[in-house]
């Protein structure tokens, strides 16, 4: 039970980096605030199906989902990222990211509900593997 509630905890804390970076790659151009968008359209799907998962199956299905969308956004964040260095350490964050935050906290905190979901079948091999692959989708958009 502890290594699954470790899995989980871990888990929530690469969304966490995730989450942040895309805060810290914000400021006031608009190529910014749009992967935002995406990435808080792929997250609030992720919770969405991880709400309607019955089974294992199903929560692999929503991980593997997830994966894909940041697969796909994965290089548009790494571009951002090398464009605008300096936001990496900017504290003050230009207003047209302020409602970006906003939308990327709540939809941190309807994740954060679905994740108990999660926690029944962190176990299953096919679950096991879809947040491999999540795992290391996420780890290439935050390079």
């Amino acid at each position: 039970m502890a290594r699954k509630f470790t899995k989980v905890v871990q888990l929530i804390m690469m969304m966490s980096l995730l989450i942040f970076f895309c805060f810290a790659c914000g400021g006031q151009y608009d190529d910014v605030v749009e992967v935002n968008q995406e990435f808080v359209k792929i997250l609030e799907k992720y919770s969405e199906n991880l709400e309607k998962a019955d089974n294992a199956k199903d929560v692999a299905a929503a991980i593997n989902d997830v994966a894909e969308g940041l697969e796909k956004l994965a290089p548009k964040m790494q571009k951002l990222k090398e464009k605008y260095p300096d936001l990496e350490t900017n504290k003050d964050l230009p207003e047209k990211l302020v409602q970006s935050e906003k939308d990327m906290e709540r939809v941190g905190q309807k994740l954060a509900g679905s994740f108990m979901k999660l926690a029944k079948y962190i176990g299953d091999s096919e679950v096991m593997a879809a947040q491999m692959r999540m795992t290391t989708a996420m780890q290439s958009a935050s390079k």
